[in-house]
Order: structure tokens, then sequence, then C-alpha cells
């Protein structure tokens, strides 16, 4: 039995508990219970409640246990009752692996090694524009993991300054000079911006991640990549918050993404069908946000829509028709209706947090 994040004791861990018996063991099936339904009989407000109800718990696993098989228990499991793991099955064959189906890669947003330094605020961003203007070419848009939301994300008004390293993706006019003399170089052509970065000189020489000058950011082949359309995510959330971009924003690494121009992949993504796949397929941590990472979403199974499927979906851009877009992408995969039946319980009440965890995650340096 996993207790997963339930507060069995007062300090913070994640509890496990090992049952053995003297007898003979069965070689193809294991008997197992669900953290989510040990959710259901527990109420975690406190230790006293959940101490009460372990009181009683081994009633609870004699009568709400069930048993898994053990083939199912390959690289990618979950303890879930067998029709719950059967949609997920049908999902897989249904589907083919996103990174497979787009034969294209999943990137991660840019690491600075010192946000101050880099990010630049509206006021900021306009007093450059106005009195050094020939150094708007190395400031681009940024969305930060907090403004993430779902369809479409919340800008505020931020800037990033983007100093490619030398060499290895870009020369600069100071590119091939001793470290004094190109600071001299980038002094005399951009000084808003030289000033800036050596007020925070101490800081970004301490970087272990950064370009061959200290004010250049760490080497990155995919820089274009931001610029093209693209599907974006945050790393950590309560439920799907995915977002289409052709804007060409700058994300910082809490956010991933691919480019595609396929706009009908972002519904089936901000599906209650989706959330309930990483429920079960992708790695919940604190306080149950689910971890969407590169891998995770890469191997999500995307189905084959037809022509006229694939222009219902991109009809979808908020949550406005949300049961609507739901029973297509159910249609897509091949559930029925006891199937969706169990998705809809499982998944009930999943976008009521999104805004309150997208001001709370905040970025790596």
């Amino acid at each position: 039995m996993e207790f997963g994040h339930l507060k069995v004791f007062d300090a913070f861990a994640f509890p496990t508990v090992v049952i053995f018996s003297k007898e003979r063991p069965n070689t193809k099936k294991i008997f197992s219970i669900s953290e989510r339904e040990i959710r259901g009989k527990i109420d975690d407000t406190s230790l006293e409640t959940i101490r009460e109800a372990l009181a009683s718990f081994h009633e609870f696993i004699r009568t709400e246990g069930f048993f898994i098989s053990k083939s199912s228990l390959t690289e990618e499991w979950a303890v879930e009752r067998p029709e719950i793991q059967e949609i997920v099955h049908k999902m897989e064959l249904r589907g083919k692996q996103l990174a497979q189906k787009l034969e294209a890669s999943i990137y991660r947003g840019i690491t600075t090694g010192f946000n101050d330094a880099y990010i630049l605020n509206e006021l900021e961003y306009n007093e450059i524009k106005a009195y050094e203007p020939q150094s708007l070419k190395y400031l681009f848009p940024l969305l930060r993991g907090r403004y993430v939301q779902r369809w479409t994300p919340a800008w505020d008004n931020s800037y990033i300054l983007i100093l490619e390293n030398s060499f290895s993706e870009k020369t600069h006019s100071w590119s091939g000079h001793s470290e004094s003399e190109a600071f001299e170089i980038l002094l005399s052509g951009h000084p808003l911006i030289a000033k800036r970065l050596a007020s925070h000189e101490k800081s970004l020489r301490k970087r272990t991640d950064r370009g061959y000058y200290w004010w250049e950011l760490r080497p990155c082949k995919y820089y274009e990549a931001f610029r093209l359309p693209k599907i974006a995510w945050g790393k950590y959330g309560s439920s799907p918050r995915f977002y289409f971009d052709d804007q060409g924003f700058i994300n910082l690494n809490t956010i991933y993404f691919f480019n595609t121009d396929k706009k009908w992949i972002l519904p089936i993504l901000n599906s209650s069908l989706s959330y309930f796949y990483s429920l079960l397929r992708f790695n919940v941590v604190k306080d149950g946000f689910i971890e969407y990472t590169s891998s995770s979403i890469g191997r999500f199974p995307i189905p084959t829509p037809t022509p006229e499927q694939a222009r219902r979906l991109e009809g979808f851009t908020d949550d406005s028709r949300l049961s609507e877009l739901n029973a297509l992408v159910y249609e897509l995969y091949g559930l029925n209706a006891g199937e969706i039946a169990l998705v809809e319980e499982l998944t009930a009440g999943a976008y009521g947090a999104a805004s309150a965890e997208a001001e709370a995650e905040g970025e790596e340096e």
C-alpha cells in the first residue's frame, strides 16, 4: 500500500506499508489498493483523523482491495483497478506517442543562471527602446512559468535579454577579442545593456553554466524554435495547462514546448481524458501536482483524427465547451459509456486551481 502524499506522520514523507503473510505466493496477481481510494477513505486534514481511520483500515483493505496482474507491471504502471487500467491501454492502442507522431523534438525553456540580470520589465524595455534602439535586437518577449494558462497565456509584458554564446551560436561585434576589449566594444555599442550587466558582474561570473564571456548565456542550439508556432505548457500543474503560441515568446526553464502548426493537438491535451491519463502515467509530486516533463508528454498517445474531426477540434479555443470537447476526444479514443463515466468520475473538478498554481510556480535561475 502506498499512501502517497497523505500526511500519516508529522514530518513530510511518502509512507508505504508492506504486509507480509506466510502463504504460497500468487505468481500471476498482486493484491493492491490505490492511493486514490485511500484518499476517499481518509480525511487528511489532520493526523488524528488519519490515525482514527487507520485503526479500522484492515477491514477497508479487505473489502475495497483488488488484484492486478503482474504482467501489467511494465516500465510504466500505476496501482489502479483493472477497468481503469484498461482505458489507459485503449488510449495507447488508439494513439501514437506524440514525439514519434510529430517527428519533432520537445524543448525546455532557457536557463539564464541569474534571472535578475536578463529579465526586464516594461519600463526598462521602453527605456532601451527610446534611448538605445540598436539594442532591441537582443530583447525578446518573455513568458514566465507563473503566467502559463490553459489555451492562451497571460503575458506580464516582460522581456528577456538574449546574448547568445560567442562562437558556438553567434558571432558578435565583440567576439574573438580579449575579455576586457570585448566588454569595451559591448559598452560602446550598447551602453545601457552593458551597464546593466556590469551591475551584476559578480553574480554572472559565479555561474558555472554560461557563455564564452561572463555576460553571455549558456549555449543553446534551438533559439529559432522559440520563434516558430508551438504548443507549450508549464512543468507542474494540478491539471493540464497547454497553450498555443504563435507570438514567438521566449520561455524560461519551467516551460516545455514543441513546434507544430497542428492546432488540433492542443484541445486533446487540454481535455479531461488527457488529465485522466496524466494521473495514471505521469509523476505526481508534492500537493498532488502532476509533473509534465518532456519525456512524459513525448509518450502521450495522440490519435489520428479524420479531417472533419481535426477541423472540429481546432474550433475549441477555451473551456466554454469543455463537455463538447471531451465527447469528441472520447470518440477519438473509442471509449464506451462505462469508460466515459469512470473518466468523468476521476476528473471531476479538475480545472479549479489553475490560476492559483500558476501564481505559485517560479523559475529556476
